[in-house]
């Protein structure tokens, strides 16, 4: 089955070369061919949003950057550098991050301990600083929590409001 056409939202940005590019990209599952010469630049301070028909791989491209799958063929250039990650800490530790369609969220969890998942701050001997993750809590101004929800509250406990 051939992949449905591929669309990226661009903003135009001054930087002359893309922090991260995934060129000519193929990614295949058994017969099923998910990603088929998959192409995007990114380039410091924009924001990108990828659309485009189910089975158009979308995932699979987004997938590829975050760590999750490696392209079975095609190139990933990070800072002009090739780059290859074999799991989601390496993109992560190289300073990308994706915000999936449908994040998951951890009702018996703080706000703070859902925003830091997988990425919690450490104290000595590997423990969990609470502390810390309360207090560098989301930013009010960029955050989908209101910035009146303090970030210990658990996130099973919010409603969704309307606005």
């Amino acid at each position: 089955m051939a992949s449905a056409p591929l669309t990226a939202t661009v903003l135009t940005t001054t930087h002359p070369e893309p922090v991260l590019s995934l060129e000519h990209a193929k990614k295949s599952f058994g017969a099923v061919h998910a990603l088929e010469d998959g192409d995007i630049e990114l380039f410091g301070g924009e924001v990108h949003g990828l659309v485009g028909e189910n089975g158009a791989g979308k995932s699979t491209l987004v997938k590829i950057l975050a760590g999750v799958h490696r392209p079975d063929g095609g190139r990933l250039v990070l800072d002009g550098e090739d780059a290859i990650f074999d799991n989601a800490k390496q993109s992560q530790a190289a300073g990308i991050a994706i915000i999936f369609q449908e994040p998951t969220l951890f009702p018996d969890l703080s706000v703070a301990e859902n925003i830091f998942v997988g990425m919690q701050p450490l104290k000595r001997f590997r423990r969990i600083d609470v502390r810390r993750m309360r207090r560098e809590g989301p930013p009010s101004s960029s955050s989908s929590a209101s910035a009146s929800t303090p970030t210990a509250w658990r996130a099973g406990s919010l409603s969704p409001t309307s606005s």
